[in-house]
C-alpha cells in the first residue's frame, strides 16, 4: 500500500451561514454551522467542533475495529463518547484537549486483557488523533455482557 493519500471535499457557504459539504462517492450531504456557544451560533446542525469529535470517535472506533478482528476479539458492542474543551490560547480559539469515553462489552471476561490492548493501540494508532495539536485522552470502561446486564 502507497502511504500517501488524499482525500477530497467540497463545501459551499449558504447566505444563511450553513454550510454544505460534499464528498465524492458519498450521497448524504453534511450541513454545517457555527454552534451556539459563538454569538451568531444556531443549534440543530453540525458544527465544525462536533464534527471534529466525530472525526476522531470514528476514525478511533474503525482503527479499534482492525485491532479486535486481528486479534479475534469476543466483543457484543462498543460505543464511545467523547467531549472536546475549547478555549482561547495566545489570542486564538482552538482544541485545548478531547476526552474519549469508550465503553467495551465483551462476550467472554477473558479476554479483558487482550480488550485492553486493542483499546490502547486504537488510541495510539487513530490517524485523526495523531494529526491534531491538542491532546487525546482515553477514559475506557471494559465489561462483560453478564455484568452489563
Amino acid at each position: 500500500m502507497e502511504h500517501t493519500m488524499l482525500f477530497k471535499l467540497k463545501a459551499g457557504l449558504e447566505p444563511d451561514g450553513i454550510a454544505s459539504l460534499h464528498a465524492p462517492d458519498v450521497q448524504e450531504v453534511v450541513y454545517s454551522t457555527t454552534p451556539p456557544e459563538f454569538p451568531g451560533g444556531k443549534a440543530g446542525y453540525w458544527s465544525p467542533e462536533t464534527m471534529l469529535l466525530g472525526a476522531t470517535v470514528g476514525c478511533f472506533l474503525n482503527t479499534f475495529q482492525v485491532f479486535a478482528q486481528k486479534l479475534k476479539l469476543p466483543y457484543e458492542s462498543i460505543t464511545c463518547e467523547a467531549t472536546g474543551t475549547v478555549d482561547r490560547v495566545d489570542g486564538k480559539f482552538g482544541f485545548t484537549g478531547i476526552t474519549l469515553f469508550p465503553k467495551l462489552i465483551l462476550s467472554d471476561e477473558a479476554a479483558e486483557q487482550a480488550a485492553a490492548g486493542a483499546l490502547d493501540k486504537a488510541h495510539r494508532y487513530c490517524l485523526i488523533s495523531n494529526s491534531l495539536s491538542c491532546p487525546v485522552v482515553m477514559e475506557e470502561t471494559i465489561l462483560t455482557a453478564i455484568a452489563a446486564v
